[in-house]
């Protein structure tokens, strides 16, 4: 294996490495959506419960019509809010896992070319080990011969 062949190889993992450091980029900018969404969800959750909370404390008590519709409308409202919520989430979940599959990928390429990089090195420092030795004998056996 050539030097520059080598080298080209460490340009490629260079380059493996910024790919991976952008795919983690976006592995985080994906979690903190999916944080995001969540909280959004938990936001939603309260609402709702606190909408049920005002519906079953004003049974019992004297409401008129309008102001029952409203809280029966007002509570559907929140439950519906909820479930676009909770549909969001998943849908960011479902990014988040996509970001984390590329930033895995990515991290395995990076490996494979340390290891292709690392094993060439070797085989190349072994022929050049080799090529060395080759011209030592040489040079003893000619030094053997002018004895």
């Amino acid at each position: 294996m050539r030097k520059d062949d080598i080298q080209k190889l460490q340009r490629l993992i260079s380059f493996r490495e910024r790919q991976r450091d952008i795919a983690a980029a976006d592995m985080e900018a994906a979690k903190q959506r999916e944080l995001d969404a969540q909280q959004q969800k938990e936001d939603a959750e309260t609402i709702l419960a606190n909408e049920l909370a005002y519906f079953r404390e004003s049974i019992g008590s004297s409401l008129s019509p309008e102001d029952m519709e409203l809280a029966v409308l007002s509570t559907k409202w929140a439950q519906r809010n909820l479930e676009q919520k909770d549909v969001t989430l998943k849908k960011q979940e479902e990014k988040t896992e996509i970001e984390r599959r590329k930033l895995l990928e990515s991290h395995q390429k990076v490996k494979q070319m340390e290891t292709l990089h690392k094993s060439r090195t070797e085989e190349r420092t072994r022929k050049q080990t080799k090529t060395v030795q080759a011209e030592l004998d040489d040079l003893s056996a000619v030094k053997e011969a002018h004895k």
